[in-house]
Formats: C-alpha cells, sequence, structure tokens
C-alpha cells in the first residue's frame, strides 16, 4: 500500500466515524428533545389535550418574553415550569412546538410515566360525598 492509498484509506475510516458520531448526536439530541417535553408534561395536570395545548400555549409565551434573555445560558432561578420551558427551548433552538406535536411525543413515551391526574370520583369516600352522615 503506498503512502497515498494509506492516507486516503485513513480519511475514509474518519469519515465513517465522524458521521457515526453525528448520527449519535442527532439521536441524543432528538432525545433531549422528547425528555424535556415529557418532563414539562409531568407539570401540568388533565388530560393529555389540556396539558399539551397548556405547554404549548406557555412555551410560545415564553419564548415571547423571557426567552431573548435567558437563552445564552442556565437560569439561577426560577419555577419548575419555567426551568421546564427553559430547557424545551434550549433542546429546540427557541423554536415552539404545537399542541399535537406534544400529544405525539407524549405518546411515544412511557405514558405511566406521565402520572396523568384524575380527579376523584365524585362519590367516592376520599372526598366526603355519598358517606352515611
Amino acid at each position: 500500500m503506498t503512502p497515498v492509498d494509506a492516507l486516503l484509506a485513513e480519511a475514509a475510516e474518519l469519515r465513517a466515524r465522524a458521521e457515526s458520531a453525528e448520527a449519535e448526536a442527532r439521536r441524543m439530541q432528538a432525545q433531549e428533545r422528547e425528555n424535556a417535553i415529557v418532563a414539562a408534561l409531568e407539570i401540568y395536570e388533565g388530560p393529555l389535550t389540556r396539558r399539551a395545548a397548556s405547554l404549548a400555549r406557555d412555551l410560545s409565551r415564553y419564548l415571547g418574553t423571557a426567552w431573548a434573555r435567558e437563552r445564552c445560558g442556565r437560569m439561577a432561578d426560577g419555577s419548575p415550569q419555567r426551568h421546564a420551558l427553559h430547557r424545551i427551548a434550549q433542546s429546540r433552538n427557541g423554536e415552539g412546538i404545537k399542541a399535537r406535536r406534544i400529544i405525539d411525543v407524549a405518546k411515544k413515551c412511557n405514558p405511566a410515566r406521565l402520572r396523568l391526574h384524575k380527579p376523584p370520583d365524585e362519590a367516592s369516600p376520599e372526598n366526603g360525598i355519598g358517606e352515611a352522615q
């Protein structure tokens, strides 16, 4: 093998490794975007559709107001909701997301992780209705 052939073979190997690393980085970015959305959904209560709509609305509001100040780094303080919105904004490079896409991401993840909050049954003993007095 000539020195030129050796260099070309090494270059081909380096390109293959770079492509593999790039694909893994893209996969990790996509996973972080999904994790950020699911983590934010856990903060909201109610059915998934209402959670997704509220998250999309709040994210849009956040991107239009606070994101310009906070995009350069981590937040030092703020509510858990604000941190969740910041995490989504960072993972999506400041782009918003529609409620329908949020629902798609949530359905793709482990549904048990979302801990859907259901209102107590109106006749359940926990809320005192329907008990003998």
